[in-house]
């Protein structure tokens, strides 16, 4: 059985690299973002729609990130120039449909169906609105077709939970979804479209999910929700980001900073393996990534005494390769690793404080081997991502 230094290769790994945080302090341009639809980066500030009629925005984060096992995230936001009135919000959303995902106008606050559907909603998705506009009766989309509905919002300045349906029913995404009757959860902090710079920090753990407002101690609103129930992320992770929208009143809606951080370590299988002579063999992790634990690599079900190449990345690539796809940016190859007779191979050591905190390493083992596609075979990819501070 071959045994070398896990965390020597980790630490060779850093060196070439350094792993993609979400993380703005302000916004110098569009480096690091999807932005969809009327979102822009405007003096600094990442404004989500600007002060106009009938407008929408959202922005993602250029990398989907690990949300299953815990994660905090903190922003600062501002809702400026109201024209008519005030409406009709912002947003915060972790959703798995799609890096370019945009929903409805007005009441969608650009996560939900429009109010006559023309627009679909982002499916797949929690959003934790923050709402400026009071609605009440009239007609919104639900079930697919535009409905009068008593919409029963509280006031102008509400933050909800919403989800793909109301608790338990896994009813469609729709703007019926922002009514109180269908929330998750609902709190009424100080009024906020008000034009000065509010602070939101949004923590979750698996199964409960907290929402901090403008520096409180305590949470305004707390909800028990399972990410993974509502995402159906097999791999753990995510789109997060912004959405935002105008109707026929309008404002300038901002996000000044942002940061995401997942909170607990965890290995994720990500699939992507091809098959050899011996099936499709398999890489898992072992241990935690905590300062003087043991930690390893192992590989199993690969053709024995064949030899391997160890891609190690600090992102995620999947680049078609060798008729299978490439999972791991290339910043470490190791090579060779000889497979043993049994079809195993090993790489341990044990963890070592040089490694940052919330640090993300990829990993995929190729096989050379002639009975598979193009002379090789591969392990599914593999993700450790490490205990954050």
């Amino acid at each position: 059985m071959l045994r070398i230094s896990l965390t020597l290769l980790l630490a060779a790994t850093l060196t070439s690299a350094a792993r993609a945080d979400v993380e703005f302090v302000g916004f110098s341009g569009p480096a690091g973002l999807n932005l969809i639809g009327d979102a822009s980066v405007q003096a600094g500030e990442l404004q989500l729609t600007s002060n106009s009629f009938l407008k929408k925005g959202g922005a993602w984060a250029s990398a989907q990130q690990s949300v299953l096992h815990g994660f905090t995230t903190t922003f600062k936001f501002r809702i400026t120039d109201p024209v008519s009135c005030s409406a009709d919000g912002l947003a915060f959303v972790i959703q798995n449909d799609s890096g370019t995902a945009l929903g409805g106008l007005g009441s969608g606050l650009g996560y939900g169906a429009d109010a006559d559907c023309g627009s679909t909603s982002i499916q797949r998705a929690v959003a934790i609105e923050f709402d400026t506009w009071q609605s009440q009766s009239g007609t919104a989309c639900y079930q697919g077709s535009p409905t009068p509905l008593d919409l029963a919002d509280p006031d102008d300045h509400h933050v909800s939970v919403q989800a793909l349906g109301a608790p338990g029913a896994g009813g469609i995404f729709d703007t019926y979804l922002s009514a109180t009757a269908n929330s998750w959860g609902l709190a009424s902090p100080p009024f906020f479209a008000d034009g000065m710079q509010h602070d939101v920090t949004i923590d979750y753990v698996p199964g409960s999910l907290a929402i901090f407002f403008d520096h409180s101690t305590q949470p305004i609103l707390e909800v028990s929700i399972d990410l993974a129930e509502q995402l159906q992320a097999a791999n753990g992770m995510a789109w997060v980001g912004f959405t935002a929208a105008t109707g026929l009143c309008a404002q300038t809606q901002s996000i000044l900073n942002w940061s995401f951080t997942s909170s607990s370590f965890h290995w994720t299988d990500l699939d992507a393996g091809l098959a050899g002579t011996a099936g499709v063999p398999e890489l898992t992790g072992t241990g935690t990534p905590v300062l003087g634990e043991l930690v390893s690599l192992e590989l199993a079900g690969a053709l024995p005494n064949a030899d391997s190449f160890l891609f190690v990345g600090l992102s995620q690539l999947g680049l078609p390769f060798k008729g299978g796809t490439l999972v791991p940016t290339v910043d470490v190859i190791v090579e060779p690793l000889q497979v043993s007779p049994t079809g195993s191979a090993t790489l341990g050591g044990t963890w070592s404080a040089s490694v940052p905190p919330s640090t993300s390493f990829y990993f995929q083992q190729w096989i050379v081997d002639a009975g598979a596609v193009h002379g090789f075979a591969a392990s599914n990819g593999l993700q450790l991502l490490t205990p954050g501070p």
